[in-house]
């Protein structure tokens, strides 16, 4: 297994990113892409942790695995540790409790915030509905009242190959346009009045999600970005340019 890495900025401590070892997403805006962070990152595989595995009964076997890989983050010198799958929330508490560290592993957590933000008008785009569920729901901080629509993207063949066990093909345009499909789908039928992502896949569409849409989209990596500058300390873009340039190599 490879844990890719970039090398830590002097002055403010890289993050950690726990990964899916099925991280087949490469276009840019990916979690899996150091490039799609303004600041250096860890990366670092789960093992076991595959798409098909994380959306069944055999998830619940992954929290020793998603324990252990956090705290290889933590050792290595990260200031916040996050993930590239929402539904790995139901590991949120074991996690922190296990590093110590500021830890958001799911966007699924900023649900109630947005929920009030919007005064109820909050839909929610989803690799697989089902999977959101009494469990994760709880873990993620939602209220029993919270009941947002709830869209995802499981008709679709193209999203569905990113379960497989080795690297698939992915059709990035079929992927873009059945997103856009669920999408639309979700608004005619809902109405909401801002979209949040769960799903780290679709963030490279994120951009697109707000044109066709035109509602506020949420992402996890907002607010990880809003989160670093918190814990670290706002940098001017110099410095945020040195550091990602350092960090790249």
């Amino acid at each position: 297994m490879t844990d890719l890495a970039s090398e830590p900025d002097r002055e403010s401590p890289p993050v950690g990113v726990l990964l899916l070892e099925s991280t087949y997403m490469d276009l840019p805006g990916g979690m899996g892409r150091a490039d799609s962070f303004d600041f250096p990152v860890v990366q670092q595989f789960v093992p076991g942790a595959q798409t098909e595995v994380i959306a069944s009964s055999r998830f619940a076997a992954l929290e020793d695995g998603y324990v252990a890989a956090a705290r290889t983050l933590r050792d290595s010198g990260v200031s916040l540790i996050t993930a590239n799958c929402g539904f790995s929330v139901a590991f949120q508490d074991s996690v922190a409790s296990a590093v110590e560290l500021p830890t958001m592993l799911s966007s699924l957590m900023l649900a109630p915030l947005l929920s009030r933000v919007f005064n109820g008008g909050l839909a929610v785009l989803t690799f697989s509905t089902a999977d959101i569920d009494e469990a994760r729901r709880a873990t993620a901080g939602w209220p029993a009242d919270l009941r947002p629509a709830i869209a995802d993207v499981s008709g679709s063949a193209a999203w569905m190959a990113m379960r497989s066990r080795t690297r698939p093909e992915l059709d990035y345009k079929r992927m873009e346009a059945d997103l856009r499909d669920v999408a639309m789908t979700l608004c005619r039928e809902h109405a909401p009045k801002a979209i949040l992502v769960e799903c780290t896949a679709m963030l490279p569409f994120e951009s697109a999600l707000h044109r066709w849409t035109n509602l506020p989209v949420f992402g996890i990596t907002t607010f990880v970005h809003y989160l670093v500058e918190r814990i670290n300390g706002v940098r001017s873009a110099d410095e945020i340019a040195v550091a990602v340039g350092a960090a790249r190599g």
